[in-house]
C-alpha cells in the first residue's frame, strides 16, 4: 500500500475502516457542482503512537481529467431568427446531451425532417458554422467513407421531445436547426424553433489547482490554467518536503488520531472530476530511544544497562547508530570470571579488625604464553556498605598457600552509605606480574567502618567453598582457612585488569537481555580512527532487538532494558542511535493494554 487517500471529512471510525480494508478507498475526485469549488482530501499514512519524527522520502499524485456526466443550468438560448436557436455556455466544455422539444408535420412529398447541430462562433456574435451532426444522418457515399454527418444518435422521448445524443463535442456555442433535406446538398433550415429543456455536457474541471494545508499555510502545490483534458495526459505533483514539513508538524499534536493526514484542496472553477491515477506517501517514523545524545556507555568488565525507550507493540523495520569505542587501555584478565546477570546475595563481613584475603590468578593475555609478563592496573570488588566506611585493598606475593610480602602500597577508596555494587580499586603503580605462575593475593580491610564482600552464585573453582580465602583477626599476622559451615559456597567476586598498550583488535561487545545472548559481537566491523579509537557508522541493531521492541506490551512508550559486555575497558560514545518503523507495517506481537 503506497498511501491512504480519503475525504478530510472521514470520521476516525470511517479512516479505521480504511485502514482494516472494510472499505475500498476512492480515486475520483468529483466536482459534482455546475459552479465547480473545492474538495478537501487527505494523503496519509496511518499514525503510530510514540513516535519521535517521521521522514518523507516521496509524496506524489498523478492525475488526469475524467470526465463526467453533468447536467448544467447556465447555459443561454438565444433565436437564430425562425430557423433554429443558438445554445452557448460560458466556458468551453464538451456537449455531450441536449433535450429538446418541437413540433412539425412536413407537407405530403417534403423531403425527410432531419435535426442538425451546427458550431457556433462567438466572436463578434453569434454565426452559425458549418453542420456537425444531422440524425438521421446520409448514410455512407461509398464503402470507403464513413457515414456522412453522423456521430448523433437521437431518441424519442414523447410528447414531441427528443434527446440528441452527441460524441462530446467541444465548443462553447452550437447552433440547433430542423430542416428538410434529401442529401447534404439540399439540407435546408425549416422555420422551427426548438425548445432546449436540458443540457448535459462531459464535464472537464477548469483552473483546477491543488493546494496543501489550505487552512494552514495555503501551499499551491499545482495548477492547470483553463480546461484540464483528458488528452493532456497523465499530470504528476510531487511535494515530499512540503508534506514531511506539515507532517512533522501534525505529529506533536497527532496522539489518538488513526492517520497521519496531509491534507489537500482540490479546487475547480467548473463542474468535472479528476481521476487520481497514483497516491504515493512513503514515510517512515522515527524514534530515538535514549534519552539525550551523545551519551557515553561506560563499559567497565560488568554488565553496562543499554535502556531502549520505545513505543510498545511496534516493530523497527531497521535501526541505524554511529558511535566511537574509546578504549581505555586496560582489559579484565582471563583469569577473571566474567560477572553473573543475577545479583550476588552472600559473602564475608570485613572490618578494622576481621581482613578477608583471596589468591586470584593472573592468565597471559591474548595470544602470549605462560610465563609472560603483564601489568595489573586495577582490582574491582563486588562491595556493600551499610553505613561510611574507607576501605583498603592490598595486593600480597604468595607464601605457602596465603598472603606473604606486601606487592602493593595501600590503596583506599572511601565508600558512601548504602552502597552495593562493583568497587575499583585503581594501583598506584601498576603491578608486574608472571603470568599462569603462582595467584596474588587480594587483601581487604577497612580503617572506617564495616562492608560485605560478596560471593558469585556459583560453585567454588577451588572446588571447595572458601578454599581460596583466607581470613585473619589479628590485622593480618596470621591467615587461616574459613569455616566450610560459614563461608559462602562459592569465590568472592573478583576482576583483575591488565594494560593494554597496543591493542591489536577492536573491542568486542556482547550483548543480551537478561541471561539470553542476542549477538555475541556487537560491532563486528568497526573502522579504526587512532591505535585506541575505532568508528562504526551505519550499523543497525540486530534484528532479535527489533522483535524484543515489538513483543514488548503496553501502551505508549516502554523502557527496555538490555545489557553489554566487554572485557575491554571502554567508553562507547554513542553519537546516533535511530528505530525507523514502516507505518504499514510496523505493528507487533506486544501492542495492546
Amino acid at each position: 500500500m503506497q498511501a491512504l487517500f480519503y475525504p478530510l471529512s472521514y470520521a476516525y471510525s470511517q479512516v479505521s475502516d480504511l485502514l482494516l480494508g472494510f472499505v475500498a478507498a476512492d480515486d475520483i475526485v468529483d466536482f459534482t457542482d455546475e459552479a465547480g469549488g473545492d474538495v478537501d482530501q487527505a494523503l496519509a499514512v496511518p499514525f503510530l503512537p510514540g513516535m519521535d519524527a517521521i521522514v518523507v522520502t516521496d509524496a506524489r499524485l498523478v492525475l488526469r481529467a475524467s470526465p463526467t456526466r453533468l447536467e448544467i443550468e447556465q447555459y443561454r438560448v438565444t433565436d437564430n431568427g425562425s430557423e433554429g436557436v443558438f445554445l452557448s455556455i460560458a466556458d468551453a466544455a464538451r456537449l455531450k446531451k441536449i433535450e429538446i422539444r418541437f413540433s412539425y408535420t412536413p407537407p405530403d412529398g417534403a423531403a425527410p425532417t432531419r435535426i442538425v447541430v451546427r458550431a457556433a462562433a462567438t466572436k463578434g456574435g453569434l454565426k452559425a458554422g458549418p453542420p456537425l451532426f444531422v440524425t438521421p444522418d446520409f448514410g455512407t457515399p461509398g464503402p470507403m467513407f464513413g457515414r456522412t454527418l453522423g456521430g448523433m444518435d437521437v431518441s424519442d422521448l414523447g410528447n414531441d421531445r427528443h434527446l440528441l445524443t452527441l460524441p462530446s463535442v467541444l465548443g462553447s456555442a452550437w447552433l440547433v436547426q430542423i430542416a428538410s433535406a434529401n442529401d447534404p446538398t439540399d439540407l435546408t433550415p425549416l422555420a422551427v424553433k426548438p425548445a432546449i429543456q436540458r443540457v448535459v455536457i462531459d464535464a472537464l474541471p477548469r483552473n483546477l489547482s491543488v493546494v496543501l494545508a489550505p487552512a494552514a499555510e495555503a501551499l499551491t502545490l499545482w495548477q492547470n490554467p483553463g480546461v484540464l483534458l483528458p488528452e493532456s495526459g497523465d499530470q504528476e505533483i510531487s511535494f515530499a518536503p512540503l508534506a514531511q514539513k506539515h507532517l512533522r508538524a501534525s505529529l506533536k499534536t497527532a496522539d489518538g488520531a488513526a492517520a497521519l493526514a496531509v491534507p489537500l484542496r482540490f479546487h475547480s472553477d467548473s463542474g468535472g472530476a479528476v481521476q487520481i491515477v497514483t497516491t504515493s506517501l512513503v514515510a517512515e517514523y522515527h524514534v530515538h530511544p535514549l534519552e539525550s545524545l551523545p551519551q557515553t556507555l561506560m563499559l567497565r568488565g560488568d554488565f553496562t544497562p543499554l535502556p531502549l525507550s520505545a513505543p510498545a507493540g511496534l516493530m523497527p523495520a531497521s535501526s541505524a547508530l554511529r558511535l566511537t569505542f574509546k578504549m581505555l587501555g586496560q582489559e579484565l584478565n582471563a583469569a577473571s570470571p566474567e560477572p553473573s546477570v543475577t545479583p550476588p546475595s552472600s559473602g564475608l563481613r570485613v572490618g578494622l579488625e576481621h581482613w578477608v584475603a583471596v589468591a586470584s590468578q593472573v592468565a597471559p593475555r591474548a595470544g602470549e604464553a605462560v610465563g609472560s609478563v603483564l601489568d595489573i592496573v586495577s582490582v574491582r570488588l563486588y562491595l556493600a556498605a551499610a553505613a561510611a566506611a574507607n576501605v583498603v585493598l592490598e595486593i600480597q606475593s604468595d607464601t605457602a598457600g596465603s598472603p606473604g610480602e606486601k606487592a602493593t602500597p595501600p590503596t583506599v577508596v572511601k565508600l558512601k552509605p548504602g552502597h552495593v555494587g562493583w568497587c575499583e580499586f585503581t594501583l598506584a603503580k601498576p603491578l608486574r606480574v608472571v603470568a599462569g605462575n603462582a595467584p596474588i593475593w587480594l587483601v581487604l580491610r577497612t580503617n572506617k567502618g564495616e562492608v560485605h564482600w560478596f560471593a558469585d552464585g556459583v560453585a567454588s573453582t577451588a572446588g571447595t567453598p572458601g578454599a581460596g580465602s583466607r581470613i585473619s583477626t589479628d590485622r593480618g599476622a596470621t591467615w587461616g582457612a574459613l569455616d566450610p559451615q560459614l563461608s559462602p559456597a562459592a569465590d568472592l567476586l573478583t576482576q583483575l585488569f591488565h594494560r593494554v598498550d597496543d591493542p591489536v583488535a577492536a573491542p568486542i561487545v556482547r550483548l543480551q537481555r537478561g541471561a539470553v545472548i542476542l549477538q555475541s559481537n556487537l560491532f563486528p566491523n568497526p573502522v579504526r580512527k587512532s591505535p585506541r579509537e575505532f568508528a562504526v557508522d551505519g550499523a543497525s541493531l540486530p534484528v532479535a532487538v527489533h522483535a524484543a521492541l515489538g513483543a514488548q506490551t503496553g501502551q505508549g512508550r516502554q523502557h527496555n532494558k538490555f545489557i553489554m559486555f566487554s572485557r575491554s575497558v571502554i567508553d562507547l560514545v554513542v553519537e546516533a542511535l535511530t528505530l525507523s518503523y514502516d507505518p504499514f507495517g510496523a505493528t507487533g506481537s506486544g501492542r495492546g493494554g
